[in-house]
């Protein structure tokens, strides 16, 4: 073959080339445009778990091995519980309504009986006791976990307009932060009963404590709480008092009536 039909043979096998390179680009980069996408590697889907409170995405293989062992398909469900007493919700604290002679109380259980009694007929939650000693039994061994109790707040009404009740004491150790008379140890007294109304104040109205002011039993408990005789006491609280009065006011006989203070428990 001579040079000049070397050369113009050259010249159509480069057009060609050409031709068909272009359409091959051409076609490749009007895919897109077109909708058409073209997978050039294989994607392994993930799987979504919810494994010990967290949420995480794993391979089908080793999810399947992971809801064996007690994970969840999907991702986990985030509760927020709303704060309860002893868990920095409020503890609420009122007097009962009802009164009682010395022997009407029966016992420290009983006592808290009727402190559940109180706080069930009033639709309030929770574990309510009795705010009431007798020998080596007094509230701070019988409450539930005093550590985390309080604030410690009264029954609300229509008084607190939207507001929060009053509060009492921020925690147990202010019940018992009076070191003597005329000190304050309460920021508001308990004078509320567990449907939230005010109870009539005045020293003949009177609340079964046996309960000193450092959180000691008195020696006066009318025979643990089971004597109504007139020949024995009690030792009595006021609800009007915001000092060592309103748990150590003084005795009384065992056969007059009194109300007792009730505490919402920590749970």
């Amino acid at each position: 073959m001579n040079a000049p039909r070397f050369d113009a043979f050259s010249r159509l096998i480069a057009a060609r080339l050409t031709r068909r390179t272009g359409l091959g680009l051409l076609a490749g980069a009007s895919l897109p445009l077109l909708g058409i996408t073209v997978n050039t590697q294989s994607k392994k889907k993930n799987v979504t778990l919810c494994v010990d409170g967290q949420t995480v995405k794993k391979p089908k293989k080793q999810a399947k091995k992971l809801q064996k062992q007690g994970a969840i398909k999907g991702p986990c469900v985030v509760t927020t519980e709303p704060p309860r007493c002893g868990n920095g919700g409020p503890c609420t604290v009122f007097v009962t309504s009802h009164s009682f002679t010395g022997g009407e109380i029966r016992s420290l259980a009983s006592g808290d009986d009727r402190c559940q009694e109180a706080a069930d007929a009033a639709n309030r939650a929770g574990t309510f006791k009795a705010w009431l000693s007798f020998d080596r039994d007094t509230p701070f061994s019988r409450f539930s976990n005093v550590a985390k109790a309080g604030p410690y707040r009264l029954v609300p009404n229509g008084g607190d307009i939207g507001g929060l009740p009053p509060l009492v004491a921020t925690d147990f150790a202010d019940l018992l932060s009076c070191p003597g008379p005329g000190f304050i140890c309460l920021q508001s007294a308990i004078n509320r009963d567990e449907n939230g109304q005010s109870v009539p104040a005045g020293p003949e109205f009177l609340v079964w404590t046996g309960t000193l002011n450092n959180g000691v039993s008195s020696a006066q408990t009318c025979s643990g709480w089971s004597s109504s005789s007139g020949e024995e006491q009690g030792k009595t609280g006021r609800s009007d008092q915001l000092d060592i009065g309103w748990t150590e006011y003084g005795p009384s006989s065992c056969d007059q009536r009194h109300s007792i203070y009730c505490f919402q428990q920590a749970t």
